[in-house]
Formats: C-alpha cells, sequence, structure tokens
C-alpha cells in the first residue's frame, strides 16, 4: 500500500485545540466529500504528546492518505496542489496550518506485526 503522509504544524496563531477541532470537524470531512480518485483510505492522527528533540518536535499531527500504487498517489498530489477544483481546500488548509512547514512525502507502508 503507498500512502501520502502530511505531517502538519499549526499556524502560530492558531491554538492546538483550535487546530484538532476544525481539522476533523471542518477540513477533514470537506476532503472526504470530495471525489479524489484512488482514495483507499484518509485518517488523521492528532498529536497526544511530543517526545524528544529535532524533527517533528513541533509537529501537530499526520494525515495519512492511503493508495494502492504510487501512480495514483501522485495523481492525488497534483489534483491537491494544482486543481482549481482543489482550491477552496487549499484555502482553508492555509487557515489554520502552517503550510510552509508542513512537509508532505510519499512512502510505502511496511506493516512487521498486526493483532
Amino acid at each position: 500500500m503507498i500512502k501520502v503522509l502530511l505531517v502538519l504544524k499549526r499556524r502560530n496563531d492558531v491554538s492546538r485545540e483550535q487546530c484538532f477541532q476544525h481539522w476533523k470537524e471542518v477540513h477533514g470531512p470537506k476532503f472526504v466529500a470530495k471525489s479524489v480518485p484512488g482514495l483507499r483510505k484518509y485518517a488523521q492522527n492528532h498529536a497526544i504528546k511530543v517526545i524528544g528533540s529535532g524533527f517533528g518536535t513541533d509537529t501537530d499531527g499526520l494525515a495519512e492518505f492511503w493508495f494502492d500504487d504510487i501512480e495514483s498517489a501522485e495523481a492525488f498530489l497534483q489534483w491537491h496542489n494544482y486543481s482549481d477544483e482543489a482550491e477552496d481546500l487549499r484555502e482553508d488548509l492555509r487557515s489554520f496550518v502552517d503550510v510552509e512547514e508542513t512537509p508532505t512525502f510519499i512512502a510505502e507502508e511496511y506493516v512487521l506485526k498486526e493483532q
């Protein structure tokens, strides 16, 4: 399974509580309601506690987008980043996320244990 992972960092003028509420109750449903070809699963991971130092210490969460193949993941990123259809989503994301400090990457998942 191929995933697009977005490491979310909220804007400085948005509290963590505001960020999580908007992400879960407004942005997520708005995204899920969109017709994104190839999307298998969408999940939000809201940080409870950040441990350690270095990369990710100011992270507020992680969004996961599952796809069958890399072509579908790349098509999603093209749609999300450049299509007119997704402009309202990009605008909403900018309302609570520091998009300049929010890396996104494509990864392949390897499950080593599952119960």
